[in-house]
């Protein structure tokens, strides 16, 4: 590895997707004398990062040039933002704490690139980009400064020791990523990296959240069961004239399972003398040991689950749960801001991620915009004024569809809270998150809108406009989630066949019996006997596990595809026949 340019930037204001953006992400190489001084290359400006020297390679310009179909002329040395650029960097062979001599200066491995949208606005390609770049091995290195001095070109890197033991730059590139998951040796490699003095601030705030993001999936936790299990009302609370919240105690006694916020439960509701009434509520509060679960409802004109449960004082229910499950859920493994927007009951996950996030500990900042009809229809007011007045970087909005103006005095709200009228629409989240900004040791650095991690739940119209409008907009579709708040498409309840039967995985080589007194779904007889299957709502909605249906009948679940195969849902699907066939999907993404 030997040195081949330095550059350095200015800060100046960029217009990127429409934001101007005050940033030094635009250098470019600069004459000798070459200075690395002790806060990196001299004559270099730093807006926002603290790392002290970004490290590139000729070997990555060249590799981006063939994958990105760009002339390699295009691209001078310093387009991806070094201050370093060298021949060839192995990002294998890199390990945190390691120290180099670079002419007579010395320098030390503080771990990888964490890259952010500038990167995808200087190479022209979508947001997406990010993760692609992160995981491709060829996003280059920080450095910090140990010995200022000065280098040439043609300075070697010279290894002198110290990262014995220590990750290399490849695998902490690898953990970075928020969307990957963590086994336990790797957990071991981000409690070494964080045992290092050396590693990079932004690697190791972005490290340090990834362990808080290590949420135990609900059907792998202590405490996670298979089918029904029993539940007792335990505390009703009024939040609204038209919303309870309820409080669910395991009748069992026993543990609950950690759960994701903003996961739902499958609710089976029977009273005496009434058909059992199944529906699907989010889970509405956060905690990382459970003992009881609470979900909010409204009630509905019509109703049958939500009327059932607010007759729930006046007479005996019997409530069974499933196991909290869900793809809607708080990533507490990313370090960008955080914006819930909800709309009416669309609240509810939302609870849930805002105590998750604030157990996180040290946290990215949050907004909240919550769109209800008026200030009496607003659940929860009272709790979040007070829980968002109590934190700095919480920012509350409420926004009123339906309330005169003389309904919503400025007193109404607290310091903290900003009042809009009318609807949440995409331009509205917009102008409000033209404040975003993450927390730095000087204070707060202003970052674009759309530097987000953005969650949306409501009415499914609601979820669309606004889901559809960001990414118009320029929001980053890997960071823009939605919940659509609707019932099932099909009710899991009790199977209508008494006797026993055979089910057939085909491809899978399983064959088991059916026992009707067990009243097990086709995809809970499949984990029951070793095998496991892709899933994830439990409640018929979002069809990741599909089966094609091969022979027989079911009982609930089936469908017929475009291609004319008969098609079955597992997870609320039993033998109606007394041979059933399926072939069930394949094996999800690790």
């Amino acid at each position: 590895m030997h040195l081949i340019a330095f550059s350095a930037g200015k800060i100046r204001t960029q217009l990127i997707d429409g934001e101007n953006v005050r940033t030094a992400y635009v250098k470019s190489p600069v004459p000798e004398p070459w200075v690395i001084t002790t806060t990196g290359a001299a004559g270099d400006e730093v807006a926002v990062h603290s790392d002290h020297l970004y490290a590139f390679d000729h070997e990555s310009y060249d590799y981006w040039s063939e994958e990105l179909g760009v002339a390699r002329d295009d691209w001078d040395d310093g387009h991806f933002a070094e201050n370093l650029t060298l021949d060839t960097l192995d990002q294998t062979q890199l390990r945190v704490g390691d120290r180099y001599r670079l002419g007579t200066a010395t320098i030390v491995v503080t771990g990888p690139r964490v890259p952010c949208w500038k990167l995808t606005w200087r190479l022209g390609q979508p947001k997406t980009f990010m993760r692609r770049f992160r995981l491709s091995g060829r996003s280059g290195a920080y450095f910090g400064v140990i010995e200022p001095g000065v280098v040439r070109p043609g300075d070697d890197l010279v290894l002198l020791g110290g990262g014995e033991g220590m990750p290399s730059v490849a695998d902490l590139s690898l953990l970075c990523d928020s969307g990957t998951g963590v086994t336990t040796v790797q957990r071991e490699t981000i409690d070494r990296a964080l045992a290092s003095e050396h590693l990079s601030a932004t690697v190791r705030g972005t490290l340090t959240l990834k362990l808080a993001g290590l949420d135990r999936d609900a059907r792998n936790s202590p405490g996670a069961w298979r089918g029904w299990r029993p539940f007792e009302i335990d505390e009703i609370v009024e939040e609204t004239a038209d919303v309870r919240s309820f409080s669910l105690k395991p009748s069992d006694g026993g543990i609950l399972p950690a759960f994701r916020a903003g996961q739902h439960v499958v609710v089976r509701l029977s009273a005496p003398g009434a058909q059992p009434i199944v529906r699907t509520w989010s889970l509405s509060d956060f905690a990382g040991e459970p003992d009881r679960f609470r979900i909010t409802v409204k009630r509905l004109s019509g109703g049958l689950g939500s009327g059932a449960l607010f007759r729930a004082a006046r007479g005996e229910l019997h409530v069974e749960l499933r196991s909290p499950a869900g793809r809607f859920r708080l990533d507490r493994g990313s370090f960008r801001p955080v914006v819930l927007i909800a709309a009416g009951i669309g609240i509810t996950p939302m609870m849930a991620m805002i105590r998750s996030h604030l157990a996180r500990g040290h946290v990215p900042p949050l907004w909240l915009l919550y769109a209800s009809r008026t200030p009496e229809h607003t659940a929860f007011r009272e709790k979040l004024d007070e829980l968002f007045g109590a934190h700095d970087d919480l920012n509350l909005h409420y926004f009123y569809s339906a309330a005169p103006d003389d309904a919503v005095p400025e007193a109404a709200a607290p310091d903290r809270a900003s009042v809009h009228r009318g609807r949440i629409t995409a331009e509205r989240v917009i102008d409000v998150m033209r404040g975003n900004y993450l927390s730095v040791p000087d204070g707060r650095a202003s970052i674009p809108w759309f530097e987000s991690d953005m969650y949306v739940c409501g009415p499914v119209e609601f979820n669309d406009a606004v889901q559809e409008g960001l990414i118009a907009a320029g929001a980053n579709p890997d960071h823009v989630f939605a919940e659509e708040f609707a019932p099932s498409a099909v009710d899991p309840s009790a199977p209508r066949r008494q006797a026993d039967a055979t089910v057939v995985y085909a491809s899978r080589g399983l064959e088991k019996t059916w026992v009707a007194t067990g009243e097990q779904t086709l995809l809970e007889l499949a984990e029951d006997s070793g095998l496991e299957l892709p899933s994830d709502c439990r409640a018929g909605t979002c069809r990741t596990c599909e089966a094609r249906l091969l022979f027989g009948e079911i009982d609930r679940g089936e469908s017929v595809a475009v291609d004319g195969t008969r098609r079955a849902l597992l997870c609320i699907a039993y033998p109606l026949s007394d041979l059933v066939v399926v072939e069930p999907p394949a094996d999800s993404e690790a």
